[in-house]
């Protein structure tokens, strides 16, 4: 008889927080979250254990509040980073969406495999929430100019088009269409909303930032810039008969309500859709 002994192995990202709850139920699923976290931390946040394994970029800010009230995320997400600005073109600022870029999904600028602003977007909006936890301003200090380039990047082609990005996976696989068992990847809502919706709060954090490391001129471009991308967010998306969003799917309501997008005499009717 044969004895297997697993191991876990991980980052070695120091537990800071705990949760405990009096539901049994609400306890088991924060162990399992726990340990999904674990499993994926592996000198990167993979994008799932079970296969692919790479660098993935969008879940390092969208699940990077989680992530920082669990783990002393800090030491990883700087390994991240510099990931990410060795992964930048240096000819347009361009990020991918992969960090590190092992191989290329595709050289092309127009495949959103390869350049969708949700998941290159970590570079500006995972450093401001390091910054937003830690009050460090490292990661600000020493990627703010890289940070720059790659929202100059978004812009030189969304800015030619009202300022509504052009490459995007959007929603990527919501339950949208089957077809021969195979999800059809995005149906529910328009495939720019999401990459306009971040790129807007590229431009609000990067003005944030502006203000924190004392640059008063660039506080004015990127508040101007993030002026520039609502006015033609809301253009394209928001419905003035019914006075919700794009499709009203729950992403393309939700999106503009969290990042501050809609109009103050339309949240009502926005919010009232999702509910």
């Amino acid at each position: 008889m044969q004895l297997l002994q697993g191991v876990v192995v991980h980052s070695t990202s120091t537990p800071i927080g705990t949760f405990s709850c009096s539901n049994p139920l609400f306890n088991q699923i924060y162990s399992l979250v726990r340990w999904a976290q674990r499993n994926n931390m592996m000198s990167l946040m993979t994008d799932c254990p079970a296969r692919e394994r790479l660098g993935w970029l969008e879940e390092d800010h969208l699940n990077g509040p989680s992530l920082r009230y669990n783990f002393d995320f800090a030491p990883l997400f700087t390994k991240i980073e510099n990931d990410i600005a060795d992964s930048q073109w240096a000819s347009n600022g361009f990020v991918p969406n992969i960090a590190p870029e092992y191989f290329q999904t595709s050289a092309s600028l127009t495949d959103p495999f390869h350049n969708s602003p949700e998941w290159g977007s970590t570079f500006i909006l995972g450093a401001w929430q390091q910054y937003q936890f830690s009050g460090d301003v490292a990661l600000l200090q020493r990627f703010y100019p890289a940070m720059k380039a790659y929202l100059n990047f978004l812009s030189s082609t969304a800015a030619t088009n009202n300022y509504i990005v052009t490459t995007d996976l959007g929603d990527w696989y919501d339950l949208g269409q089957i077809t021969a068992g195979i999800f059809s990847g995005v149906s529910l809502t328009t495939k720019t909303l999401p990459g306009t919706a971040i790129y807007y709060s590229d431009a609000v954090v990067l003005a944030q930032m502006a203000q924190v490391l004392g640059n008063a001129a660039d506080v004015v471009t990127y508040n101007q810039l993030a002026a520039n991308i609502r006015a033609g967010f809301n253009a394209r998306f928001f419905k003035p008969a019914t006075r919700v969003y794009d499709t009203s799917s729950q992403t393309a309501n939700a999106m503009p309500l969290a990042l501050g997008l809609v109009d103050a005499t339309n949240i009502a009717s926005v919010a009232a859709a999702m509910v």
